[in-house]
């Protein structure tokens, strides 16, 4: 009865943190796709009112490493689940909020709450199951951010078309509301997690970061997550600007694209152990930059091709550099995956509001070619890392 108990609680953990994970993107860009609606209602500039998502993207960085520490006395899945359903309660009371600065306050303070989330599923995944099938795993949850960020981004704009921004914001919470009620009922009885096994953490940490060439993985998250949320920021304004007539409708249906990241996140762990980690990321790489150069040719139908390219190369990137950030440090685990949630939301958070002020300023050239210089760097990153071609 065990045994055959065992595969079925596996399989709860994984189906779980892909709730967790499509929770979390359902609050979090909520507000990507309708960014231009929303600063004309409160009085801002582009780049202003790009800070409503930088501002949860900000919150989720602070909020990673505090909470890692506190699921070690009081466990995982319980601070995932408190997590999650206060920011969800944050979620459905923001739409109401006026003002511009109050809302960017609430944003930041749920994003400290979805911190909690981010920075653990992955070491409660790594903590649950076989390092081999925890890699698989982490792609999975990832699919879930997938998921939810697809949902949010096409339905916030679809909605705020027909009924205004405000109401938009508010059925999505709804949708958030429901997924973490899904997610309660799915963990019901499984394992909280490993509490009180604090990690040590000292000078020799970071010796042991450098070493293990996890710091590489750590550059990887800030590059392409920051560079694929620069873009998705910055195209709603390139969407209005260049096809006014088809307003929202149509950002949604290019931010929906990110439903291309579904497939890279499922099967990035089975070609990685096939063919070798170093070969996969060198192959989203150039996926992602040949996305970038399409992006910048001046017709939809490219813009469409390059965008597609670029989720696909980011999604293959993301998933491994995430689950190597577990692998690489089994003694520290808890403390890596958190540093590399922290990586990829400073990139987020950084990024994202540079792009939007070049773009602005400059226009939509230079932003890409920004955006191509950035991502670059992680590419020579990832060539360099000799471990990160084993398989």
């Amino acid at each position: 009865m065990k045994r055959s108990s065992a595969p079925q609680k596996g399989r709860r953990v994984v189906g779980a943190m892909f709730l967790a994970g499509a929770g979390v993107y359902v609050q979090t860009y909520d507000v990507q796709a309708i960014l231009p609606g929303i600063g004309a209602a409160l009085g801002v500039s582009a780049a202003q009112s790009v800070l409503l998502l930088s501002s949860t993207t900000v919150g989720m960085a602070i909020g990673v490493i505090p909470w890692a520490y506190v699921s070690d006395r009081f466990g995982r899945l319980n601070i995932i689940r408190s997590c999650l359903l206060l920011a969800t309660l944050i979620s459905l009371v923001s739409p109401f909020i006026p003002g511009f600065v109050p809302m960017l306050i609430a944003r930041f303070v749920k994003g400290v709450f979805l911190g909690g989330v981010t920075g653990l599923a992955v070491t409660y995944l790594f903590e649950e199951l076989p390092v081999k099938r925890a890699v698989i795993a982490s792609g999975i949850y990832i699919s879930g951010n997938t998921v939810g960020g697809v949902a949010t981004r096409v339905l916030s704009g679809t909605l705020a078309h027909a009924f205004g921004w405000r109401a938009s914001l508010e059925l999505i919470a709804v949708l958030g509301l429901l997924i973490a009620c899904v997610f309660l009922f799915v963990t019901r009885d499984l394992s909280t997690g490993r509490p009180g096994l604090r990690e040590r953490s000292d000078h020799r940490l970071l010796k042991s970061f450098w070493r293990s060439g996890v710091l590489l993985s750590f550059i990887q998250g800030f590059v392409t997550l920051g560079v694929f949320n620069a873009l998705f920021s910055v195209i709603p304004f390139k969407v209005s600007d260049s096809y006014p007539t088809l307003g929202a409708v149509l950002t949604s249906v290019v931010l929906g694209l990110y439903v291309v990241a579904f497939l890279p996140a499922q099967i990035g762990g089975r070609l990685a152990a096939r063919f070798g980690t170093g070969r996969v990321l060198a192959l989203g790489y150039l996926l992602a930059l040949g996305g970038l150069f399409m992006i910048n040719a001046p017709t939809l139908s490219l813009l469409i091709a390059g965008v597609s390219a670029l989720v696909f190369g980011t999604f293959l990137i993301h998933p491994l550099s995430s689950a190597e950030s577990g692998r690489r440090m089994p003694n520290h685990r808890a403390q890596s995956t958190a540093l590399y949630q922290i990586s990829w939301l400073t990139g987020a958070t950084l990024v994202s509001p540079l792009a939007s002020t070049v773009y602005v300023s400059a226009g939509w050239t230079w932003s890409i070619g920004l955006l191509t210089a950035i991502l670059a760097i992680g590419a020579v990153g990832a060539f360099a890392d000799r471990r990160g071609s084993t398989r």
